[in-house]
């Protein structure tokens, strides 16, 4: 899965991998002032979603999903579960992000320790993500771009 993180990322910009360990991949753009991420793709998504969907932590810790086939944006609601613990979600243009920016670092302190997580959007529709590999990559993100 990693793998198809890194090849999507490729296509969508000039951007280098820093490391993949199972499910995450960590990348560098280092065009301007450094910015440097986690990514992984779905391991489950329902139809409505195309292959073009990425789960992202950026190295400031901020938590979103992003849709490059527009898909996410004709949805209505969608929330976080990470091991039975709900962050609710807003949909804005093709991304989702936490309603309350102050649980980022809850949710990555979870991904780091869960076993997957997923996405419910309206009408329970699910899109899921394994954590695998979340714990190491995602350091070795904020690293670099302290570097």
């Amino acid at each position: 899965m990693a793998v198809l993180a890194q090849a999507a990322i490729a296509q969508s910009g000039n951007f280098k991998n820093i490391t993949s360990f199972q499910k995450w991949s960590a990348f560098i753009d280092r065009n301007g002032t450094p910015f440097c991420w986690a990514a992984t793709t779905p391991t489950k998504a329902p139809g409505f979603i195309s292959r073009k969907l990425l789960v992202y932590v950026t190295h400031e810790g901020v938590f979103s999903i992003q849709d490059s086939g527009q898909e996410i944006a004709k949805r209505s609601t969608a929330i976080l579960n990470i091991s039975g613990v709900q962050y609710p979600m807003f949909i804005s243009d093709n991304a989702v992000f936490l309603e309350d920016p102050g649980q980022d670092s809850a949710v990555i302190q979870a991904l780091a320790t869960a076993r997957s997580a997923q996405v419910v959007f309206d009408k329970g529709r699910q899109v899921s993500f394994s954590t695998r590999g979340f714990a190491e990559v995602f350091p070795r993100a904020v690293k670099a771009c302290e570097d």
